[in-house]
């Protein structure tokens, strides 16, 4: 089952955002225009810590206009980087191993 295709491929644009405190809308701005700007189908965000309510909002109005969107937190990230340890070693100069991600025995 790994090896299942997608059911779609989209273009989507894809901002990193690292923060000591919550990521607002000001610190991600022009959403649509950036999507229009690339000629995507939606916009992806990954954040250090957590997004505000309103840019909750705002990305989620994006699905109503039929536009993808999704967002990924610390949290998020560590729970994908934990499920997929094989990704690990690939970025070892990207990614700074924590304490509570736990490489298992094959």
């Amino acid at each position: 089952m790994k090896n299942i295709p997608p059911v779609q491929i989209l273009k989507i644009v894809g901002q990193c955002k690292a923060s000591n405190g919550s990521v607002g809308k000001g610190k991600v701005q022009d959403i649509r225009d950036t999507i229009e700007n690339h000629d995507a189908a939606g916009f992806f965000l990954a954040v250090s810590t957590q997004i505000t309510n309103p840019l909750t909002e705002a990305l989620e109005k994006l699905n109503e206009k039929q536009l993808w969107s999704d967002w990924w937190n610390r949290d998020d990230i560590e729970f994908r980087l934990n499920q997929n340890q094989d990704l690990i070693p690939k970025f070892d100069k990207v990614l700074n191993i924590k304490k509570t991600i736990k490489f298992v025995d094959e």
